[in-house]
């Protein structure tokens, strides 16, 4: 899967983000402080913007949200999932991702994973990205909402291991 969409600012934002997280992960373990994000930040989160609105036809709005999701779901697995650490498993996975994104294949090996990751978005993306800030005044809702999305990650990490046992 080394052609189509995942080859652009949006790859180049993702492998950015994958490597400022594992740097504050090592940082913190070591007790020290993680770096800052690069300077050209800004430009870079931007450019990636403009190639998800032209790639999945979205509005500005919508692209935005999507790169969120996008870099939150990879930065989960770069976090939860061992075999991630695999150069050609991650690479394929970043790649799906970035598909579906893009054009949401029907035939998509990982889809019930991106499936998934789309019902933990729902639940946990910040208030302003899922719509109603209201959804957030009951704080039993909010416990409610973090045991589903616990359950709800340990089942898409599930689907993301089938999908690792498919590769081989």
């Amino acid at each position: 899967m080394n052609s189509g969409p995942d080859r652009g600012k949006r790859r180049e934002l993702v492998d950015v983000v994958l490597r400022v997280q594992r740097e504050a992960v090592n940082a913190r373990s070591q007790g020290t402080r993680p770096e800052r994000l690069p300077r050209n930040w800004g430009r870079r989160w931007r450019s990636a913007e403009i190639e998800q609105r032209r790639v999945a036809d979205v509005s500005r709005l919508e692209a935005q949200h999507q790169l969120r999701s996008l870099v939150n779901h990879l930065g989960l697995l770069e976090l939860h999932a061992p075999w991630f650490r695999d150069p050609v498993l991650r690479n394929n996975a970043i790649s799906e991702t970035l598909l579906w994104s893009a054009q949401r294949p029907r035939d998509l090996p990982s889809k019930r994973a991106q499936l998934r990751w789309e019902a933990i978005w729902r639940v946990t993306a910040p208030p302003s990205r899922r719509g109603r800030t209201s959804d957030l005044t009951d704080s039993s809702d909010l416990l409610q909402r973090a045991h589903q999305a616990r359950d709800e990650r340990q089942q898409l990490l599930a689907y993301w291991r089938e999908w690792v046992l498919r590769q081989s």
